[in-house]
Formats: structure tokens, C-alpha cells, sequence
């Protein structure tokens, strides 16, 4: 989960003899089993025991009897345990409340391949990207029905590949980004198509990827285009306020979020991190790869909630990582995570995009298991 993108002698024999000819066979005398010597070198045979062939027979009987009822039980545990194994939960550091963790609730089916997924602060609204099959965005309620779907004008699925959304939190419209086309749809929040967004001055190379949005309704693109990977922040008309990366800085940067004091938080994903950026664009936190407790392997989404948990899809850690972020520092410090490899309800493979609503509900992209798993405190 794969998923949403990361951009996985013959030798000749000794001893032939010259000219190239074939060796002949060396033949050694041996000795029968079961046999002796008789007088003057001549074999006398000795037949073997009737009664010791047949007690060896039979033991070999036995084992092979053991090792079939072995193969039976293990087979058979393996499917009572695929069938009713519970969801794995790894527990958080010793000293962290589990209140602190969400849980399983629910999973909503439906989709191809999901890469990106947003959420209404209500959670009355959940839009989810579609990157296999018809290549659409999906529109569920606060149950998980689907309530309709959407795609920007005059496009096909072979010209389309929406990745992610995100909601501006001041008209409620809905901007899904499409890299191939590098364009950024707007639609209103039942799936009316209202434009394209663009930006005042053209941008080289524009290749948009991760999408969110700050509390005053400025916008934040992931742009992986160019030579260099950067976070570009838009105003309300489509200005550009900054541009944020250096050369080296990023490598395919995907899910974004704004937390609380305004700091940017970057899935910096082909470098394995999370890098917590303030508002003059010097990093401020992070999150490191590695396989210590609390460290990435390749992050692909980021979500912030109201009380300033910081949520990071782990695509090939096959979990989500929760975090606190420090309302002084906003560095991150790490709670636990949940989730293990698998199919069943509460495991991932290759989860993505991540989102949160007012009500405590997390929302994890499963991407190779095409579903979106809602999780709750």
C-alpha cells in the first residue's frame, strides 16, 4: 500500500581430463551392509531380522501419523485465528492513559484505491478520493452512506486522478487537488462543480499534491513539479504569500495540516518525517525516521484535532501514530499507535490520508484494503 505515491552461473566441473575428453568412472570396492568376512576373504550373508523391519516399519507409521495431525492442527488454527482475530492494538508508552488512543468503530467500503479523505467539523460530510476504477470523489454522511459523487467538467477517468481534498473552513467548498492535470478543482460541499482554482501568478512546473487549510481560509499546496519540493500557501484570492522549502528540503511532501498555533505540519514522506514549520518558515518540530518507538517509516497523511493530537498515517509501518503537540513548541511528542498489518477491521495495509471532525472521530485512508476505517475516543 501500496497506494497512494511514494515515487519495492553455471560453473564447469573439476577434474576433466585433457583434450576434453570424458573421464572415466573410478570404481571403489564396498564392503555390503550386512554382510561378514568368511574364511579366506569370501562374503557369507546375513539376512536381516523379520521382527526388527517390521517394528521399524511401523514406527515410521507413527511419525508420519504425528506429523499429519500436527499440519491438521496448525491449519486449523490458522483459520479459527484469521476468522475471529481481534484488532491488534499496540499499546502506548508506559505512563499514557489508553484513554488517550482512539478506537475502532467503523469502516466504510465502497472505494478504489483511497488516497485522501476530509472531513465537516459536523463529520456530517466525509469526501474521500478515489485513484482506481472510475477515479471520483465520494460524498458519505456521518453514518458512512454515500450521499453522491463528483468530478470536474469535461474530464474522463483515463485524464483524471483526484488525490487529495480539503474543506475551506469558511464557505465549506471542497478543493480536491489532480496532479496529472496539475490543476485544483473547487467544488460546494454537495459536490457542484464551481471552478478551477488558480493561482494570480502562474506557477512553473505546478504539480499539486497535499491540500489544507488554516483557520483564516489561507491555503497550503504540496508542489512536487519542479527540481525542488516545496509548500506553497495561497491568500483568499489566490496570492501567493510564500513559498516554503529549500533544495533538498522535501521529497514528495503529501498530507499537510495547520495546528492550533498555526504551524504548519508536512508528511515529508519519501524522507520518512514530519517536520512541524512556524510561520516564518523555520522548522520547529519533527518527527524522525526510524524503527524507535514513535518514528516513521514512510508518512503519507496528517491530521491535527481540537485538544492538539496530532494523528500521521504510517503507510509501510501499517499504523497510525498519535501524538501531543506542546502548545509552547508545538513539538511533537509521541502517545502510541494503533493498528497492525492485516485485513481485518481495526489493521491497515498502506493507510494514506487522515482527518478529524469535532466529535473525537479519526478518519484513516486504508488504501490497499480499499476502505476508509473510522476510529473514536
Amino acid at each position: 500500500m501500496s497506494g497512494p505515491t511514494p515515487d519495492p552461473t553455471p560453473i564447469a566441473p573439476d577434474g576433466a581430463p585433457a583434450g576434453g575428453g570424458e573421464a572415466p568412472p573410478v570404481i571403489e570396492a564396498v564392503e555390503p551392509a550386512g554382510s561378514t568376512l568368511g574364511a579366506g576373504g569370501a562374503a557369507a550373508l546375513v539376512l536381516p531380522d523379520a521382527a526388527a523391519e517390521d517394528r521399524s516399519r511401523r514406527r515410521k507409521g507413527a511419525l508420519l501419523l504425528f506429523l499429519a495431525l500436527l499440519v491438521a492442527l496448525l491449519a486449523m488454527f490458522s483459520g479459527w485465528y484469521l476468522l475471529f482475530r481481534q484488532p491488534i492494538t499496540v499499546l502506548p508508552l508506559p505512563g499514557i492513559d489508553q484513554a488517550e488512543l482512539p478506537h475502532y468503530v467503523y469502516s466504510i467500503y465502497g472505494v478504489t484505491a483511497p488516497v485522501g479523505v476530509a472531513v465537516s467539523p459536523s463529520g456530517d460530510r466525509i469526501y474521500v478520493t478515489e485513484t482506481g476504477a472510475e477515479r471520483l470523489v465520494h460524498i458519505y454522511d456521518a453514518k458512512g452512506v454515500e450521499v453522491g459523487t463528483f468530478m470536474p467538467p469535461k474530464s474522463t477517468a483515463a485524464t483524471r486522478i483526484p488525490v487529495y481534498v480539503a474543506i475551506d473552513p469558511l464557505t465549506d467548498d471542497v478543493y480536491v487537488s489532480d496532479r496529472p492535470s496539475a490543476s485544483i478543482y473547487v467544488y460546494d460541499k454537495d459536490g457542484l462543480f464551481r471552478r478551477q482554482f488558480a493561482p494570480k501568478t502562474p506557477i512553473p512546473d505546478f504539480a499539486p499534491l497535499g491540500l489544507a487549510f488554516d483557520p483564516q481560509g489561507n491555503l497550503y499546496v504540496s508542489d512536487v513539479g519542479g527540481t525542488v519540493h516545496r509548500i506553497l500557501e495561497f491568500d483568499r484570492d489566490g496570492g501567493l504569500v510564500r513559498a516554503i522549502g529549500e533544495r533538498g528540503q522535501f521529497s514528495f511532501p503529501n498530507g499537510l495540516a495547520v495546528d492550533q498555533r498555526g504551524d504548519l505540519i508536512v508528511a515529508d514522506s519519501n524522507n520518512g518525517r514530519v517536520s512541524v514549520i512556524d510561520g516564518t518558515g523555520r522548522q520547529v518540530g519533527a518527527i524522525a525516521r526510524g524503527v524507535a518507538s514513535g518514528e516513521l517509516g514512510l508518512p503519507r497523511g496528517a491530521a491535527v484535532d481540537g485538544n492538539g493530537r496530532l494523528y500521521v498515517s504510517d503507510s509501510t509501518g501499517h499504523a497510525l501514530r498519535v501524538y501531543s503537540l506542546d502548545q509552547q513548541t508545538s513539538k511533537p511528542k509521541f502517545y502510541g499507535a494503533v493498528g497492525t498489518e492485516g485485513l481485518g477491521d481495526g489493521q491497515f495495509e498502506y493507510p494514506n490520508g487522515v482527518a478529524a471532525d469535532g466529535r473525537a472521530r479519526v478518519y484513516v485512508v486504508d488504501w490497499a484494503n480499499d476502505r476508509v476505517q473510522v476510529w473514536s475516543y
